[in-house]
C-alpha cells in the first residue's frame, strides 16, 4: 500500500510594486523582405488576428485575478503592424574620451 500524499498548499501571490501592464497595447513589426513573399506574406494576416483577439479575450479576463489596488488587469487593443523591408540605418557610433 502507498501512503498518502499531501495536498500542494496554494500558492499565496504578492505584488512587489514592479511594473504591471493593466491594458497592453500591441503593434506588430515584421522585419526583412521575407515577410513580401509566401508563405510568410500570408502569415501577417493570421499573426496579426492572433493578437487582436488575444488582448480582448476570456484569457485577459482570467489575468484580473492578479490585478492590484488602483491597479486592474484588463482588456487591450490590437494597435498596428508594418511591415519594414528596407536595410537598417544606424547611427555613427560615438567614441567616449576620458573627462
Amino acid at each position: 500500500m502507498h501512503p498518502a500524499k499531501a495536498a500542494a498548499a496554494s500558492p499565496q501571490l504578492t505584488y512587489r510594486n514592479g511594473p504591471l501592464l493593466t491594458n497592453v497595447e500591441v503593434f506588430t513589426l515584421f522585419w526583412g523582405s521575407g515577410w513580401q513573399q509566401a508563405p510568410a506574406s500570408g502569415l501577417i494576416s493570421q499573426i496579426n488576428q492572433f493578437f487582436a483577439y488575444i488582448v480582448t479575450s476570456p484569457l485577459i479576463d482570467q489575468l484580473s485575478e492578479y490585478g492590484v489596488s488602483g491597479k486592474t488587469i484588463g482588456h487591450g487593443k490590437f494597435v498596428g503592424t508594418l511591415t519594414v523591408t528596407s536595410s537598417p540605418s544606424f547611427p555613427s557610433p560615438v567614441a567616449f574620451t576620458d573627462c
